[in-house]
């Protein structure tokens, strides 16, 4: 079971966190046009703290490897 069937969302705002989770930098416009919503749905969609955390997961579970070497450079960075 994939974790995003544990937040009960719809199927529309399960295509938009693959699209939010793969390319964050997405704009409302871009994602409502993808999906078929408007575009103050996916604006309020990206306002649900429910939706921002399965984001965040789903970002997570992609680039979970990149984002610690990411970290890692920082602090070391920081350190230096």
């Amino acid at each position: 079971m994939s974790k995003l069937e544990t937040y009960n969302l719809s199927k529309g705002q399960v295509e938009a966190i693959e699209l939010c989770a793969a390319s964050p930098g997405t704009s409302n416009k871009d994602l409502a046009k993808q999906i078929g919503v408007s575009e103050s749905t996916m604006s309020a969609w990206r306002k649900n703290p429910i939706f921002i955390e399965a984001c965040y997961d789903r970002f997570v579970e992609l680039n979970g490897t990149r984002l610690m070497n990411v970290l890692d450079s920082m602090f070391s960075e920081a350190e230096s």
